[in-house]
Formats: C-alpha cells, sequence, structure tokens
C-alpha cells in the first residue's frame, strides 16, 4: 500500500497511513496505487512562498519565519539563480580588474630590458658597488656634484665659453658607467655590460660621452666642505685629458661620483 501527501506529492509505502510528511509536514494524505497510477511519484519537488516577503521554506509550516505572514503558498522551485551562481566566467572578464597591474608590470620589465632603468637599482640584484654612492665622511654627493658643475659654469663663464645645462639623464649616465669602474677596481666580479647611450641621450642631439677622473689623489678624508671639493674636481676636470671637452664643444654635462671603501673618491663626467 502507498500513501502520498496531498501537499507535496512525496508518496509512502506503508500499510498504514503516515503521521506527518517528513517533506512538507502536511498530515493530509491520499491512499493510492502505484501500479494502476502513473502519476503517483513525479520526483517534482516543492518548496513553500510566503507572498508577503518570498522568503521560501522547506516544509509548509507557518508561520514565515521571516515576516510571520501566517500564510504560505506551495510553488516548484525555481533554479535560474542557481544556474546564474554557476555560470563560469570568461577568462576576459577574470581578468579585467587585474590589467592595470599586468600592464605597470609590463612598462617595468620594458624599461629594465631596454635599459634605461638598470637591474641594479633593484635590491640583490647585479654585483654591489664597494664604497659609498649618496654620502662620505658627511658630504652629500650630490651637493658636491652640483658644486662640480657650477664650478665649471663660472669657469666657461669668464673665459667665454658657452653655458651648459646640467642633465639628470647624463648624470644617470655616468653614474652607470662610474659604478662599473668602481667594481672593476675593487673587485674580481664581472661589472657588466657598459650602458646604451641612445638610452640616456634625453635633450641631446647625439649620444653622450663620458670620461673618469683618474688624476684626482686626495681621498674624501681631506674634504669637510662639498664647496672645496667640488671646485677641487672641477679643476682637476679642467687639466684633464677630457679638459677641453669640458670647455667647448657640447651643451649639456651630468657628474657622478662614488666614494671607494679606502675613500679615494672616483668620478665620471659625462656630455652631450
Amino acid at each position: 500500500m502507498s500513501w502520498r501527501c496531498t501537499w507535496c506529492g512525496r508518496v509512502y509505502s506503508s500499510d498504514e497511513e503516515p503521521h506527518a510528511c517528513t517533506t512538507c509536514d502536511s498530515e493530509s494524505f491520499e491512499q493510492v496505487d502505484p501500479e494502476r497510477d502513473e502519476t503517483v511519484e513525479t520526483g517534482t519537488q516543492y518548496v513553500w512562498v510566503c507572498p508577503n516577503c518570498g522568503r521560501e521554506h522547506v516544509k509548509n509550516n507557518p508561520p514565515c519565519s521571516r515576516c510571520l505572514n501566517p500564510t504560505l503558498e506551495q510553488v516548484e522551485p525555481s533554479y535560474e539563480d542557481v544556474e546564474r551562481d554557476l555560470a563560469v566566467p570568461g577568462w576576459l572578464e577574470v581578468a579585467k580588474p587585474y590589467l592595470p597591474i599586468v600592464a605597470i608590470v609590463v612598462v617595468i620589465l620594458a624599461l629594465f630590458a631596454t635599459g634605461i632603468v638598470p637591474a641594479s637599482v633593484l635590491p640583490g640584484i647585479g654585483p654591489d658597488v664597494p664604497g659609498e654612492s649618496d654620502s662620505s665622511n658627511g658630504i652629500e654627493h650630490a651637493t658636491v656634484e652640483q658644486a662640480i658643475h657650477e664650478a665649471l659654469e663660472a669657469h666657461r663663464d669668464a673665459n667665454g665659453f658657452e653655458s651648459r645645462a646640467y642633465d639628470e639623464d647624463l648624470a644617470a649616465f655616468a653614474t652607470e658607467h662610474n659604478q662599473r669602474y668602481v667594481i672593476a677596481q675593487y673587485t674580481d666580479s664581472d661589472p657588466g655590460s657598459p650602458p646604451a647611450p641612445e638610452n640616456y641621450a634625453g635633450a641631446c642631439q647625439a649620444d653622450p660621452a663620458w670620461a673618469p677622473l683618474q688624476s684626482f689623489d686626495d681621498t674624501i678624508d681631506s674634504y669637510d666642505d662639498p664647496e672645496a671639493l667640488g671646485a677641487d674636481i672641477a679643476a682637476a676636470l679642467l687639466e684633464s685629458p677630457f679638459g677641453t671637452n669640458v670647455e667647448t664643444g657640447y651643451t649639456n654635462e651630468g657628474i657622478d661620483l662614488h666614494v671607494g671603501p679606502d675613500g679615494v673618491i672616483h668620478v665620471a663626467y659625462a656630455v652631450c
């Protein structure tokens, strides 16, 4: 013998009428013969929806658990929301929020690949440069580099030579060469390939040139005034084999000062 719940249609095989439906809690059943009634068990499942707030309930057990409405309506469940939630988004939709980050990474990698930004600026990449590149003996190297430029400008002005602009791109070019020179002087490490001049041309009309100052014998311990150090280095540059290039033939210059671990001052001068 079988019994069918008149609310949800669930069928129970039992000789005695069930006390309550385990699906909807209904106590109303009708006796059916599964062999003659093909519609006895369709497999349809139902939910009970509150007509007031829309809350779905798995059993017909009013009032509504959300708004306490006294009646619930029997409906077949809709799986549209489930299908929508299970829909797999395309790769472009997933990647879209990350596209700006990807673009930034690509630009950074391109800067390193072309040599515009040297890999040595990243910690742990490239050989260490012995000595100090920013300050020594209480003197800021950038202040000395500016003092060298001003001393050279004063010399050019006093001798009727054309004024020359200080170019940060050329200073970066000089820094790259100076650090390679220092690495070769103090270590057995490979200083790496020289920087590509075209990446540092900046406002120049041609590729820059550079030269190290190799005839400056004083150490950083001999100085406590950046202006005095700048003036002495400027004088040494003018007396060096590169001296004529300090006076004429170019419109831009850049300078880098690096102090080795023994206090020796290394200067690279770049022009274009």
